[in-house]
């Protein structure tokens, strides 16, 4: 055989041996699995969005402790990945967690495994954290009405009072109104025993024993999560 073909059985042998090589490392990496677990969104009393996430690394269905692992995220409907959180490591159970400030009100994460000499890459499922939507309160309209302004003593100097609570002229039902009274020129208000619920078409009703020749009432709604706060005007009604 000529020199020449010494080299080329010699550049043949050498490349065959680079791919067992190579073919032999990539058999020896195991394949792995990032199993995305538990994902939640949380408000503190600040207004801090945080989220907090886990997932557990997984061959052979076994937990694989001691690995580092990493934290990505993007804003919902971006397609660029910024890792947070640092390097994360496994726990026994295979387990990385961690809690981070989000800074959208949606945002996505995903949990990467980079390959090592034993262990074949591997990312989790997107989780996709989304702050609950919130809602201006309505504003809403108490109004007082009275049967009788001047009372008299065959009425035993009772007066039936209404009120009726909308918001954008749509009654409120099932809200709790407080019927407040002073006599009149004092600025002290007494709020009458007991609130009052609104009916289907926002009124409610309170019959009233007037004691003062002069008294004014007011009713008042403390509002909730989607409905403003509102008072009624003041009414006066007297007896002789």
């Amino acid at each position: 055989m000529g020199a020449a073909g010494a080299l080329v059985l010699v550049a043949a042998t050498g490349a065959m041996v680079s791919s067992a090589a190579s073919a032999a490392t990539t058999a020896a990496a195991k394949a792995t699995v990032l199993k995305l677990g538990s994902s939640q969104l949380v408000t503190t009393a600040g207004g801090a969005r945080q989220a907090k996430l886990a997932a557990t690394l997984l061959v052979s269905g076994k937990p694989l402790a001691g690995q580092k692992v990493n934290l990505r995220e993007r804003k919902t409907g971006a397609t660029a990945w910024t890792s947070v959180a640092g390097t994360l490591t496994t726990t026994a159970k295979g387990v990385a967690t961690t809690t981070v400030t989000q800074a959208n009100s949606s945002e996505q994460y995903e949990f990467v495994f980079t390959a090592t000499p034993g262990y074949a890459a591997s990312h989790s499922a997107t989780a996709t954290l989304t702050a609950p939507k919130t809602t201006t309160p309505a504003a809403t309209a108490l109004r007082i009405t009275a049967l009788h302004k001047a009372l008299t003593a065959a009425q035993k100097y009772q007066d039936p009072l209404t009120g009726v609570l909308t918001a954008a002229k749509t009654p409120l039902a099932g809200k709790k109104i407080v019927l407040r009274e002073r006599a009149t020129g004092t600025t002290a208000w007494t709020t009458l025993t007991g609130a009052l619920v609104t009916n289907a078409k926002g009124v409610v009703t309170r019959t009233v024993t007037q004691t003062a020749k002069s008294e004014q009432y007011q009713f008042t709604f403390a509002g909730d999560a989607k409905n403003h706060a509102a008072s009624s005007s003041i009414l006066t009604v007297t007896r002789p």
